[in-house]
């Protein structure tokens, strides 16, 4: 049971709901596969930090299919590339790629970095909480203040705050001095900046405290408390749970 590992989607897994956490730990232990909808949004996802990476770092995608199997390839995620090639005709690549054209032309002054590795082993390695940050900005060695951005597809949803702060915390951690600001990027959006402050780095730590705790209790047996709402949706439990709440209905009350 241990190491106790915390990463970035457990915390918010778990302050979503507990049950909703505990099924993700399960689906990803047995290797389970969400349903069309939820894969194709999931893969879409990888597929849009792959092609900021891919502009930042070797510039323009050429063939928004191939050189997305490419980087998979190379980066070992040959699981993933499966999915993408078995998904086909459903996911729609060219708008991801032409959306990473956003981020041509940084300047090196700012010393851009992707998937930068960021981690706190705590309890002398008992505890472990461990990702990589999709860019990285400045920083001491680039003499330029340090901006974390966390690259998200879809609409603004409260997770990503708790995401991008997550990465704050670690980054702290990590650099021995927090960054500046977090962001994060929408494909056709406005930049959502935020200044990191004692009490952002203050609330950060408190989650995660909160995730070590509850995680460690689930693992021992407790049972989940579960908070009905929007992950309701592509819960693995869906089809079991008592407090299952189904998405409200577009068409009641008058709509469209």
């Amino acid at each position: 049971m241990l190491p106790l590992r915390i990463p970035k989607g457990r915390v918010v897994a778990l302050a979503s709901c507990e049950r909703y956490a505990l099924a993700l730990a399960r689906a990803a232990t047995d290797g389970a596969r969400s349903d069309d909808d939820v894969s194709s949004s999931l893969l879409a996802g990888r597929a849009l930090d792959v092609y900021v990476e891919h502009e930042i770092v070797l510039g323009p995608i050429a063939d928004p299919l191939e050189d997305l199997l490419s980087w998979l390839w190379a980066r070992g995620e040959l699981d993933l590339r499966d999915q993408v090639i078995a998904a086909g005709d459903r996911l729609d690549l060219g708008p991801l790629a032409s959306a990473a054209r956003a981020w041509a032309g940084l300047d090196p002054a700012w010393w851009p970095r992707t998937q930068a590795a960021v981690a706190a082993h705590l309890v002398d390695g008992a505890v472990r909480c461990e990702g990589r940050t999709d860019v990285e900005l400045g920083g001491p060695l680039a003499a330029r203040p340090a901006v974390v951005v966390e690259v998200k597809l879809g609409r603004p949803h409260p997770g990503h705050l708790t995401e991008v702060t997550h990465y704050a915390l670690l980054v702290a951690l990590r650099d021995r001095a927090a960054p500046a600001a977090v962001a994060r990027w929408y494909p056709g959006g406005a930049l959502a900046e935020m200044s990191v402050t004692l009490d952002v780095l203050r609330s950060a730590a408190r989650r995660l405290g909160d995730a070590i705790l509850d995680w460690a209790q689930l693992l021992v047996g407790r049972p989940p408390v579960e908070h009905p709402g929007p992950t309701c949706s592509w819960c693995p439990d869906a089809g079991s749970c008592p407090s299952f709440q189904a998405p409200p209905d577009p068409f009641e009350d008058g709509g469209a």
